[in-house]
């Protein structure tokens, strides 16, 4: 079987970047994050691979001490795609000294039509962070394998593992490799739905760093992982006790992403001036505001609700 591999990185200079259905939960918007006691980094194997999260499960993200809104008014959004499941599937595997931007590799298929003629490599000059591309042609496309911060040879053993059944992409990790990787995530590359909170950045108190818009995000993990990984970011603070990255995924100028638990990824993001360390700092304070709640809570919420493409 022939491959195509690029090799991209791309620097990651500190400052250089220029959303609800049936509920599962109830009670009080309270966060769902534990806090690793000792360290943030999973090293627990699942016993199996997880399932996919579905979209009715998701509930929001809000920031606590922002003022209640006008009745009548609305801050919250639910973009659905109800086209998500007939584009592209993928599966997150992680090292198990990995994290979100780290040490991970997202495998989808089927991949762009023009992404096995793409062979390129660039070189990093910060030499911060490896971003690689591995193609693997199949019968009725190709599978595309982005990862962080993993070698050839690891990246080439997952592109292996991985088989196409009934035209979704499977991981199965041999047992040479199953002591040290696991299948975190699986999911649509596209989500099936992101749940967004919008506030003025004065409401939330950081008008004079972030200006006008800021916003929250709440959404399955594996088509973000894919882009962090096609675009780039950088590694921003813990947030809850978990890694977190700064990115243009997620619209506006920046957003500082998390994962709640494994196959979720929150974020915060804002619109306005350029991104510099004042607005890492500001983005960082909000995050640590934040505090997920129910899908229950969120219809609550009465969110405006639009069908989009929810491509990244």
């Amino acid at each position: 079987m022939s491959r195509r591999t690029k090799f991209t990185t791309i620097a990651m200079v500190a400052v250089a970047l220029t959303g609800c259905a049936s509920s599962t939960t109830t009670g009080t918007a309270t966060s769902t994050v534990t806090p690793p006691a000792t360290t943030s980094t999973n090293t627990e194997r699942p016993t199996s691979p997880p399932a996919e999260i579905p979209a009715g499960s998701i509930g929001g993200l809000m920031i606590n001490g922002a003022p209640a809104i006008a009745p009548g008014l609305t801050r919250t959004f639910e973009r659905a795609d109800p086209d998500a499941s007939s584009g592209s599937y993928a599966v997150v595997v992680r090292r198990l000294d990995g994290q979100l931007g780290t040490a991970n590799a997202v495998i989808s298929y089927p991949a762009p039509s023009n992404t096995a003629a793409n062979d390129t490599s660039l070189t990093d000059p910060t030499g911060f962070t490896q971003l690689s591309t591995l193609v693997v042609p199949q019968t009725g496309g190709s599978i595309l394998v982005r990862s962080a911060s993993l070698d050839a040879q690891e990246i080439t053993a997952i592109g292996d593992a991985t088989q196409i059944i009934n035209g979704r992409p499977v991981v199965t990790l041999p047992d040479s490799m199953a002591a040290n990787y696991q299948v975190v995530a699986v999911g649509t590359v596209r989500p099936a739905v992101i749940h967004e909170t919008s506030y003025g950045c004065d409401e939330v108190g950081e008008a004079a760093t972030l200006t006008a818009h800021c916003y929250t995000g709440l959404t399955t993990s594996p088509g973000f992982e894919n882009a962090l990984y096609t675009v780039g970011f950088q590694p921003g603070p813990l947030v809850h006790g978990h890694p977190s990255v700064i990115s243009t995924v997620g619209g506006g100028n920046a957003t500082l992403a998390w994962e709640p638990q494994p196959g979720l990824v929150a974020y915060v993001g804002y619109s306005g001036p350029a991104l510099a360390n004042e607005q890492i700092a500001a983005l960082a304070r909000l995050a640590e505001r934040a505090t997920t709640i129910s899908p229950a809570q969120c219809l609550a919420t009465h969110p405006q609700i639009g069908q989009q493409d929810n491509s990244w």
